[in-house]
């Protein structure tokens, strides 16, 4: 079994990936590219072969662990096996060869059952994209049908080594392995990310971070300043939250047009919803700890306080 191993990279977060498709469709030769960048036409495995290699994924370095099952297809015992260590799938047809587009199927369905889930990161690659003269399937079929899986399409060339550095190894779908994703949300584009980090195993620790911080420290700061309402109405899901410093009310992410009053116990902050009245009450609770107490009603129905 060839590994192609460095001790420098026995701390990095390593990650299997199975290559899959029927015989013939240069599963082997894209494997070796990858490693070794060089197309070698005859190479004819007997057995599985695993490689290393260390590959910076969104902008991080890991270990890519590929095994490659050339002559296992036709032992299920042996191929389940495999599919039950892998955590993340290339699978390959050729270009050429309609039957293998055909069996794509069959092997994802093994897959899904050995893996038992749906959410498996998964890359449908058609090869020898180099023979575009003899091309049984076209690009616009393939990707057809890994839209209809939910997966990316990438057609690669072993042999003129076209896209298989490019698209194979790239966070769009190896991203579901381990990484992080940075995003926005919100009207005032608060900063988000989402961090996947490999435990044991082949389990993952999932977290959220919000503008630089954990999501319950987020939530915690959050209720410091402001108190949030989730409730239906009309069939439409509505958000309100009130900011209390300001006295500021945003539904659904628009600054509401509101008018406020004083009351004999403290103010109401009156604004509509739809057709129907809502009014934001504010009463000291008569406790130093507890401070104002805000109450949210709507057509003079009080409305829960949502946690997050």
């Amino acid at each position: 079994m060839a590994t192609g191993k460095n001790k420098n990279q026995t701390s990095l977060a390593l990650h299997k990936v199975i290559m899959v498709g029927s015989g013939g469709v240069g599963k082997s030769a894209l494997t070796l590219q990858f490693m070794y960048d060089e197309f070698v036409e005859d190479y004819e495995p007997t057995k599985a072969d695993s490689y290393r290699k260390k590959v910076v994924l969104d902008g991080e370095d890991v270990q890519i662990d590929i095994l490659d099952t050339a002559g296992q297809e036709d032992y299920a015992a042996i191929r389940d096996n495999y599919f039950r260590s892998g955590e993340g799938f290339l699978l390959v047809f050729s270009i050429t060869e309609l039957e293998s587009f055909t069996a794509t199927s069959e092997f994802r369905e093994q897959i899904l059952r050995v893996k038992e889930e749906e959410a498996i990161p998964l890359l449908l690659v058609g090869n020898k994209s180099d023979l575009e003269d003899r091309r049984q399937i076209t690009a616009e079929d393939a990707a057809s049908k890994a839209g209809e899986w939910g997966v990316q399409y990438v057609e690669t060339s072993a042999k003129t080594r076209a896209n298989v550095d490019k698209e194979v190894v790239k966070k769009d779908w190896m991203f579901k392995l381990v990484g992080k994703e940075t995003f926005t949300v919100g009207s005032t584009n608060i900063k988000a990310t989402i961090n996947i980090e490999a435990v044991s195993g082949f389990a993952y620790e999932y977290s959220l971070d919000i503008d630089g911080k954990s999501l319950q420290k987020f939530v915690d700061d959050r209720a410091k300043t402001t108190k949030t309402w989730v409730f239906q109405v009309d069939g439409t899901d509505y958000r309100v939250v009130l900011e209390k410093d300001t006295v500021d009310v945003w539904c659904n992410g628009q600054k509401m047009e509101t008018r406020g009053e004083f009351v004999d116990d403290g103010t109401e902050t009156h604004f509509t919803v739809g057709d129907h009245d809502c009014c934001i009450q504010a009463v000291s609770s008569g406790k130093k700890k507890s401070g104002i107490v805000h109450s949210l009603l709507l057509d003079g129905e009080k409305i829960p306080v949502s946690t997050l």
